[in-house]
């Protein structure tokens, strides 16, 4: 799915943390987000689109214009247009903005992405001229059976294209400043989209697309998606069903799949195969799902340790990041640390109390002091809060080595 919009996120308590996030976002990607900008209940989140990572979607979008999950479930839609789709698009855009309009809310936005049928597109109608030249071809300029050939080759095709496009409300869409790609027309009124916006944590903990074997005759591989965690007895009978993947031990050498989204979101690109001669065994793919179940079964506290912890080793194998479950008890995570300045706060109002601490705080370099502080305790500041060692042992001690940093995970998993 190809991002569409790169958006940073902040609250009003915390404007320096400003997580970036691509959308659109998967559930467990929002929700990660959301909890290093360390959203209270009911706080507004702030937003600010940094890239517009498609031009034919960089239309200037305020926050104003809507909410974050708004603009998630717009990115969404933009992102399974096809080409002439988002011609169509743009050309609605053009349409609202020719009429005034300075602002279009996001909803509005919305329903112009669904709405694209409502449209013709002309790919190959790119001016004026080309407009004339259609409608000239065509015959549907009136008067024109009394013509001559000559007399119609004096015709100021411009001028009729112009006149065309006034009379049908078409635009000819372009991009910034560059030549038009094609000429819109709306059709039909544009309906109302009603989505469910409500962000709610998934049933799942680990999704996957399931691929089967390539198969010739289609010339592509089947598809499904495939929600883990499940009972043993179900993901062997989901496998063995699934059409052209085979059955009994044949299915495990048949199979391919990718991971789409995960309550840890930095594990979904670790998971993954590609359905090679020697793709997973079946004891790989138990291990998804074993996986999958303890992320299930995991307290809110210790998820939020596992996701920092690993982060501040940079892990990026799923065979190192499996191990790492069962050093959690061995670190703690101060969530309401989210800079050297915090941590040096903390300290000084430890230190001293009511005005002495303020005065203290309005003299001290805050960020050199918590910088010397996180140095003396060997934690590691990561986007979740303070990450230490439970025995005061620095965690950068027990970082994994580097030369098992970018293995893929299948060479580890038999």
């Amino acid at each position: 799915m190809s991002r569409i919009f790169s958006v940073q996120l902040w609250t009003g308590e915390a404007p320096e943390n400003r997580p970036l996030l691509g959308l659109p976002a998967t559930p467990y990607e929002l929700l990660d987000t959301l909890e290093k900008v360390r959203v209270k209940p009911e706080a507004p989140v702030h937003w600010e689109i940094v890239d517009y990572c498609v031009p034919s979607f960089n239309a200037l979008i305020p926050e104003e214009a809507g909410s974050l999950y708004e603009l998630n479930a717009l990115a969404r839609k933009l992102s399974e247009l096809d080409q002439l789709q988002r011609l169509a698009y743009r050309g609605l855009l053009s349409m609202e903005y020719m009429k005034g309009c300075q602002l279009i809310p996001i909803p509005r936005l919305i329903d112009f992405a669904y709405g694209t049928h409502c449209c013709q597109v002309f790919p190959d109608l790119r001016s004026d001229r080309q407009l004339g030249q259609d409608s000239v071809a065509k015959g549907t300029v009136p008067g024109m059976q009394e013509l001559s050939a000559e007399q119609i080759n004096l015709l100021d095709c411009a001028l009729i294209g112009k006149r065309r496009r006034e009379a049908e409300g078409g635009v000819l869409v372009s991009v910034n400043v560059s030549e038009p790609l094609g000429y819109v027309r709306q059709t039909a009124p544009v309906e109302k989209t009603r989505l469910d916006l409500t962000l709610r944590k998934p049933d799942y903990s680990i999704l996957l697309s399931v691929y089967g074997k390539w198969d010739p005759s289609t010339g592509r591989r089947k598809s499904a998606l495939l929600e883990l965690p499940v009972e043993e007895d179900t993901l062997n009978a989901v496998l063995i069903e699934y059409d052209g993947m085979g059955s009994g031990d044949d299915v495990w050498n048949r199979i391919a799949w990718d991971g789409l989204d995960c309550a840890v979101p930095r594990l979904a690109g670790m998971i993954f195969d590609f359905g090679s001669d020697n793709s997973y065994s079946e004891s790989s793919t138990r291990i998804l799902n074993d996986l999958a179940r303890n992320l299930a079964e995991m307290e809110p506290e210790d998820m939020a340790v596992y996701k920092s912890l690993l982060e501040a080793e940079d892990c990026r194998s799923l065979d190192a990041a499996v191990k790492l479950l069962d050093t959690l008890d061995d670190y703690s995570l101060s969530r309401q640390i989210g800079s050297p300045a915090d941590i040096a706060e903390e300290r000084l109002r430890k230190a001293a109390r009511g005005q002495s601490a303020e005065t203290l705080i309005s003299r001290v370099d805050m960020e050199r002091y918590g910088e010397a502080l996180l140095e003396e305790n060997g934690g590691e500041l990561t986007s979740y809060g303070l990450l230490t060692r439970k025995d005061g042992q620095p965690v950068a001690d027990f970082k994994e080595h580097p030369e098992q940093r970018g293995i893929p995970a299948q060479m580890h998993f038999y």
